[in-house]
């Protein structure tokens, strides 16, 4: 049997897993950026709120972060839906790894079963040799 077809898909299984691995890492550290820039937008909606709760605030503070608020939900929202999407790409990414993964071992079995199944014929031809010599000596001392 020809190995060389499957020599050839293993180094393309294999040229496929570290794609898959490359995407996946460019796509935790957007992920990681992502859910750090919504943390930071929800914080600053924290920070905001409490400078506008002290004590010394007076009502000019108070209007600023009610003015201002809404800007800072929406960018909030915005930033968490960013991660979320972030998050989801991870997950497919994971996805496409596992399947390049898989398809990479599967060559990896073909290539082992294909090697024992030529390592048993050589194994067999040989045993036929020498049966067929013990055949005809066993004969030929017979005679």
């Amino acid at each position: 049997m020809a190995r060389a077809p499957l020599q050839v898909l293993l180094r393309l299984r294999g040229t496929a897993v570290d794609a898959a691995r490359g995407e996946l890492s460019a796509l935790l550290a957007k992920e990681h950026h992502a859910s750090a820039a919504a943390r930071r937008a929800e914080a600053r909606i924290a920070e905001e709120m409490a400078q506008a709760n002290r004590i010394e605030a007076d009502d000019g503070a108070v209007e600023a972060f009610a003015r201002w608020l809404p800007r800072g939900r929406a960018a909030a929202l915005r930033t968490r839906a960013l991660a979320e999407e972030a998050q989801a790409d991870c997950t497919l990414a994971r996805a496409r790894l596992s399947a390049a993964r898989a398809a990479h071992e599967a060559v990896k079995s073909a290539l082992s079963r294909q090697a024992q199944q030529e390592q048993a014929a050589v194994a067999r031809a040989e045993q036929a040799v020498l049966d067929e010599a013990g055949s005809r000596r066993s004969t030929s001392s017979q005679e």
